[in-house]
């Protein structure tokens, strides 16, 4: 029996899913079937949010709610600003803030829109540490 050796993963099949398709080959890179040479110069951080959630580009109306519910979960409450501050005395990296203070929005708003709310509070809490940890208020 000959058992031939490949470099790397080639070959390999890590996960199967339905959002995406990988073309190493031709260099192609797609999304639920879109191409993304097309998406990425061209698509909003919310019309991709709602593409991965739902599997298509939003209409106008979808946009504008999508737009608007991110706007509704985007503070942060003082416990979740209590968590940065902390942080920034520690030092702690900002993947460790991002993950820390997630959790804490998560413990705090636990609605139908969690998913939303983590998202939407993402941003925020990464500008938010980093003036912390520059010595600046929020």
């Amino acid at each position: 029996m000959t058992i031939a050796w490949k470099a790397g993963l080639e070959g390999v099949v890590a996960a199967r899913t339905g959002l995406t398709q990988i073309n190493g080959t031709d260099g192609r890179l797609s999304l639920c079937g879109y191409d993304m040479s097309t998406l990425a110069p061209a698509a909003e951080f919310e019309e991709m949010m709602h593409l991965l959630w739902h599997g298509e580009l939003p209409a106008m109306d979808e946009y504008e709610h999508c737009c608007a519910e991110l706007t509704q979960y985007r503070n942060l409450n003082s416990r979740d600003l209590q968590v940065l501050r902390a942080a920034a005395v520690r030092g702690l990296s900002p993947i460790e803030v991002l993950r820390l203070t997630l959790e804490t929005v998560h413990l705090t708003r636990e609605t139908e829109s969690t998913a939303v709310a983590l998202v939407a509070a993402a941003p925020t809490i990464v500008a938010n540490y980093w003036r912390l940890s520059q010595g600046l208020d929020v």
